[in-house]
């Protein structure tokens, strides 16, 4: 730190240079990053003593707002970035005074970058390395038997058959909640703090994405937004999505960041409620992924799979014909790219941070459901 002089030569306070700032910042983007990967037992401690402070302070304050915060900072930072380009290609054509604007603009955008990546680094990447509930569950690598994937895929589609005549629907026969969501969404989570440990406290409520039409060509139905402490949800997917939606994007809010541990504990949440809409959402969702690992375990072929009613299929979508007409309508590049570039980039940053097989981790709720459900 340096000490500031004002005219008359008298210290004005204390102040960091630019070059020490962004040094410091640089620094401790690699150091914390490095300790991530090097120790489990650091990030479980950051996760369980410090996380929550920022969730109760910034994610508070973020929850004011009744617009997501993090679509406003998506576009400004856009912009920033637009601008500055501009400013680079007309200074390669006029100096002087355009060249000078472009160097400042260039220079402010550094600490404000190293400032995302840092919060990047304490909410978002660091909590990727925490000890992994297949780890405590599965220490020694045991493996589940066909005929329990089968048997909890049966009990589930058993259920969801029941209650495709139970559940509301319109006058069109489209399903709907009749609760709130986000209301039952966090009392569900808060009962389960006994099984894991990090869902106490505060929530704050969900939000809908702003470019939502853009998610639904990536075929995203909901994000946690680790810079502003969000959860945000799909405005234009079917309604049955939301309730397992809602609980997996609060899970990453409370730490559980591995989207196989998400998945987990939005399905369990559900299960758990005695509304039969959220029974339903949760029902859905396990059972595409247990039919998935089905498919791909040829042991599974000598059972016999209870057969899905057809409202089930019917009832499983995530948009509409009408708000994919809408999605489409507003398209500015074709569904096919988008979620193509989508899946790279996604699968490209679990990898980086430490999820070796990339999306594919988000079948591995199937082991964990199956030790879940066995033990209640």
């Amino acid at each position: 730190m340096s000490k500031g002089k004002s005219k008359n030569g008298m210290q004005s306070g204390i102040h960091i240079s630019y070059k020490r700032f962004c040094f410091i910042l640089a620094f401790l983007i690699v150091l914390i990053n490095a300790l991530a990967w090097l120790s489990s037992g650091f990030c479980d401690a950051y996760v369980k003593y410090v996380f929550p402070i920022f969730l109760n302070t910034w994610g508070r304050l973020m929850g004011l707002f009744p617009i997501a915060m993090g679509d406003v900072f998506l576009v400004f930072t856009v912009m920033w970035i637009i601008f500055l380009l501009l400013l680079g290609i007309v200074s390669i054509f006029f100096k002087g005074r355009v060249f000078d604007i472009t160097k400042r603009v260039a220079k402010n955008f550094l600490p404000y970058l190293l400032i995302i990546l840092f919060i990047l680094t304490i909410n978002w990447w660091l909590l990727y390395h925490t000890t992994s509930i297949n780890e405590t569950v599965f220490p020694d690598g045991s493996e589940y038997l066909a005929s329990d994937l089968v048997e909890l895929y049966n009990s589930f589609v058993e259920e969801a058959n029941t209650l495709a005549d139970t559940v509301p629907r319109d006058e069109s026969g489209i399903v709907y909640c009749d609760i709130d969501i986000n209301t039952e969404a966090i009392a569900l989570m808060q009962e389960m703090v006994d099984t894991f440990p990090l869902l106490k406290g505060y929530y704050p409520i969900p939000k809908q994405m702003g470019f939502s039409a853009f998610f639904s060509q990536q075929y995203i139905t909901g994000y946690y937004f680790p810079v502003t402490l969000e959860a945000n949800i799909n405005a234009l997917m079917n309604e049955i999505n939301d309730p397992f939606v809602t609980c997996h994007e609060l899970a990453h809010l409370k730490g559980y960041m591995r989207e196989d541990e998400a998945n987990l504990i939005g399905i369990l949440a559900c299960l758990r409620s005695d509304n039969d809409f959220f029974r339903y959402s949760g029902l859905l969702t396990a059972i595409g992924y247990l039919k998935n690992a089905i498919d791909e375990n040829e042991a599974c072929d000598v059972f016999t799979l209870t057969v899905r009613r057809d409202e089930t299929y019917f009832d499983d979508v995530f948009l509409s014909s009408e708000a994919w007409a809408e999605v489409e309508e507003k398209a500015v590049v074709s569904t096919d790219v988008v979620s193509q570039v989508s899946d790279v980039l996604v699968d490209t940053s679990l990898k980086v941070n430490g999820v070796s097989d990339g999306k594919i981790s988000y079948n591995r709720v199937v082991e964990l459901l199956l030790y879940y459900c066995s033990e209640t």
